[in-house]
């Protein structure tokens, strides 16, 4: 028997995969970023 496996409907494959990756990565260190510059900001105020 010889089954091929297609991908699932919807799945992301290949470089859209990868984009998608970096991105969510970007978006998060930026977040943490936003967050620890609030943080030093709100020490300095006391």
């Amino acid at each position: 028997m010889n089954e091929t496996h297609a991908p699932a409907m919807g799945m992301v494959t290949g470089g859209v995969r990868l984009l998608l990756r970096l991105e969510g990565l970007t978006l998060f260190a930026g977040m943490v970023l936003l967050y620890a510059v609030g943080r030093i900001g709100r020490l300095a105020k006391n």
